[in-house]
């Protein structure tokens, strides 16, 4: 399948306007149908070429490649009947494969994780697929999840579930610690404005350069001179056992990670 003569999204809130975008810039299909019980979203595919829009799920059966960017608790609520060579993608985070499967009778299906930056093409998404998923169909998923940002695929679901503990968690983890910064510079006296203007700058240079090399530790020690500064900081992180903190958070979330899948 190098195209999809017909691709649905059903949900058309923040994820699946993302898909959408990701979708009409990888041209895997130049037919596209949005599917959403509310109307009034209508307007905003109106004017795209090659995108229709409907509230009758039962349209989207038809299609090559349906994108479920629906809640989790309104899966059980649909009524769909896809063709039997259906590729199924599912963005819904604690819905297992099996699941899927059983409710709409389909063999090729991937699961994937995306997160929010995903909105500003500098995602990151995880991606597991069925075995009934070909190479052609998994390479015309690679492409909308490249336009998204960048992508893993990963063997298992249980990967997924820790994917969702550290990309899919992970930007309210960095979100997190902005905010302490900055709050950590107003309590020197710093305004607010200009707190904000030099902890967020920081971040993207650091991240820029983490991008661009492996060695974490080298980067820290580049910074951190003996006797210095940021060596003074990073004694209080040690001190107060800020790596393992970091650990239990992960954990945390991994572990209601596995208890979502479970209770789906």
């Amino acid at each position: 399948m190098q195209k999809a003569n017909k691709v649905a999204i059903i949900g058309y809130g923040v994820m699946g306007s993302v898909l959408l975008k990701a979708i009409r810039a990888s041209g895997i299909s130049k037919s596209i149908l949005v599917c959403d019980s509310d109307e009034k979203k209508k307007h905003r595919v109106s004017s795209l070429k090659d995108v229709s829009f409907s509230t009758d799920i039962n349209k989207c059966s038809d299609a090559d490649v349906i994108f479920l960017a629906i809640k989790p608790q309104d899966f059980q609520k649909i009524v769909l009947s896809p063709k039997k060579h259906s590729l199924v993608c599912s963005i819904m985070a604690g819905v297992p494969m099996k699941m899927i499967k059983e409710k709409l009778g389909v063999k090729n299906i991937v699961r994937a994780m995306p997160n929010t930056p995903a909105t500003h093409g500098v995602g990151m998404t995880a991606w597991v697929s069925s075995q009934g998923a070909s190479e052609k169909e998994k390479g015309l998923l690679k492409k909308v999840f490249n336009e998204m940002g960048e992508e893993i695929e990963v063997s298992t679901e249980n990967m997924i579930d820790k994917a969702t503990a550290i990309s899919g968690s992970g930007p309210a983890y960095i979100f997190h610690v902005a905010f302490a910064f900055i709050k950590a510079a107003q309590s020197l006296g710093v305004s607010k404005k200009d707190s904000q203007k030099l902890v967020i700058q920081t971040l993207k240079g650091a991240a820029m350069l983490v991008s661009e090399n492996e060695d974490i530790e080298e980067l820290i020690k580049r910074v951190a001179s003996k006797g210095g500064t940021t060596e003074a900081a990073l004694k209080i992180f040690e001190k107060e056992k800020e790596k393992s903190t970091w650990k239990k958070a992960v954990r945390a979330a991994y572990q209601r990670a596995k208890e979502i899948s479970k209770d789906s």
